[in-house]
């Protein structure tokens, strides 16, 4: 009962740190709508055949909402994409405008394949337009529908962080061969949960870390991203 107390004040502060972060931000009186999108560009599953080859391994989704976007969350094809766009240029403001999405973006995914080829002991990314090329003729277009929502004024991207992974967990557990970790690599997925986790750090937590040492790469890795992003998107 103590230990669950403590718990709950913890995170009643860690809301407040929160909330008080937020107070030297831009503030305005006018009513505004905002439509941001989390993880574009960030691979989650390849497919729902995938989805169901791991799970058919053993792989259990930690809760319901993980299990959600296991599901469903995958790299947009062009089809999701011109859904999207579809609607957006239905509406416009009283100016004229027509909605935007804000399009957290990651411009690089791992590339497992020269990982595998270095055994896990060294990590490699692609630029996600690659990663696009690899998922074949539903997506071979869809960088270019990118740019042409950008140039429409209809879907900006925001750089997001340099891929949506927490390398060095994820390395160690493919090293410790981590059943689910493994599975999941030799299906080109990462973002899951292990049914024995080498720390308490999450495969998604990109940002997160076990000891100091690892600030300095996670440095390189926004910097990288930063190049990365600028690249793709001028």
């Amino acid at each position: 009962m103590e230990i669950n107390q403590k718990n709950t004040k913890m995170a009643r502060r860690l809301e407040l740190l929160r909330h008080l972060s937020n107070l030297p931000g831009w503030r305005t009186s006018k009513r505004y709508i905002i439509f941001e999108s989390d993880d574009w560009g960030a691979i989650r599953m390849a497919s729902n055949e995938v989805y169901m080859r791991l799970k058919s391994k053993g792989l259990k989704p930690h809760d319901d909402d993980e299990d959600r976007y296991l599901s469903n969350d995958c790299l947009a094809s062009e089809e999701d994409l011109y859904s999207l766009f579809s609607v957006l240029v239905k509406f416009r403001d009283t100016l004229g405008n027509h909605p935007v999405f804000t399009a957290f973006a990651l411009p690089a995914n791992p590339d497992f394949e020269k990982i595998a080829e270095n055994r896990f002991q060294n990590y490699f990314y692609e630029p996600f337009t690659k990663t696009l090329k690899r998922y074949g003729k539903t997506h071979e277009n869809s960088f270019s529908m990118w740019k042409e929502g950008i140039k429409k004024k209809i879907f900006i991207p925001q750089f997001h962080g340099r891929e949506h992974l927490n390398v060095v967990s994820w390395l160690k557990a493919l090293r410790m061969n981590e059943i689910d970790t493994v599975n999941s690599f030799y299906e080109q997925v990462y973002g899951i949960t292990p049914r024995t986790p080498v720390n308490h750090i999450t495969y998604q937590s990109a940002f997160n870390i076990e000891t100091l040492d690892e600030l300095q790469y996670l440095k390189e890795v926004i910097s990288e991203g930063l190049l990365l992003f600028e690249e793709l998107f001028n």
